[in-house]
């Protein structure tokens, strides 16, 4: 008897609990909400990022690690599109708010701390990334030179009153989007396909195949750009398993960003 009712209370309270959890979602689809939509000026602008920040410290529950992972992958996606873009919104934030509604609503369902991992370079690892930066790079600038895009969009983002605010601009694009896609793609996305089961080459292919799509209108873009970035996938997929972490990837993309960089600057002849 003493049993049944203890499960009618745990039913209850469970049921009671579950309007709590919705409750606290909400400032995460607000602050998604308010940060796509568009923002004329500056400080528009810089009052939106307030608000994300107050909302998400209201929600974050800091004494759970893999929650607080979670906030901390949406956060860095959301400020790697403030800060270079500032009236663009990075299609990152969809798969970043899904971590974070999870980490919410089923804190359980997420792998403590295991994706977010520095890692420990090997010797290996560092020959695949000396080896793929320069081809890298060469694979951008013949796709650029092939296709002549119009990267207009990106160059009006550039703060182009003196060398120093470029070389800041530069910088910033850089480490923000390297940190944002590596989180996703080799942290969050790489630990829930192992989690599943996935290993060795069918693992590389999967986390790199959804690289490539995501970049279908990015640079590069295009059938060619996906595929080039399927590739880059493949080198970033491999870095991050022979170095067992996000350290490696991280620097490898940073150099392939600061490549894209140089080449806004080149195609339209603002340099």
């Amino acid at each position: 008897m003493s049993t049944a009712l203890d499960k009618g209370a745990d039913l209850a309270g469970n049921a009671k609990t579950e309007p709590r959890l919705l409750l606290r979602s909400l400032p995460l689809v607000v602050a998604t909400v308010l940060f796509v939509l568009p923002a004329p000026t500056l400080m528009i602008q810089v009052s939106k990022l307030a608000a994300v920040l107050a909302l998400l410290a209201w929600n974050t529950r800091w004494g759970e690690s893999r929650v607080w992972y979670a906030f901390v992958l949406y956060l860095v996606v959301l400020i790697s599109s403030f800060v270079p873009a500032l009236r663009t919104w990075n299609p990152l934030v969809v798969p970043a708010l899904g971590v974070a509604l999870v980490a919410c609503l089923r804190p359980s369902w997420l792998a403590a701390n295991q994706w977010f991992v520095r890692g420990r370079p090997s010797g290996a690892s560092w020959v695949l990334l000396a080896t793929t930066i320069p081809l890298s790079a060469i694979a951008l600038w013949t796709w650029a030179h092939i296709t002549e895009p119009d990267l207009s969009d990106y160059a009006a983002m550039i703060p182009m009153a003196n060398i120093g605010l470029v070389i800041a601009a530069a910088i910033v694009f850089a480490v923000f989007n390297a940190i944002a896609e590596e989180l996703v793609f080799r942290g969050v996305l790489w630990q829930a396909l192992c989690t599943i089961g996935f290993r060795g080459f069918l693992l590389l292919s999967v986390q790199a195949v959804a690289f490539g799509i995501f970049h279908f209108n990015g640079v590069p873009s295009g059938m060619a750009g996906m595929g080039l970035a399927t590739l880059y996938g493949f080198a970033l997929g491999g870095v991050r398993m022979l170095s067992k972490g996000l350290l490696m990837p991280v620097l490898l993309h940073i150099t392939a960003d600061l490549t894209i960089f140089l080449l806004v600057l080149r195609l339209i002849e603002r340099w």
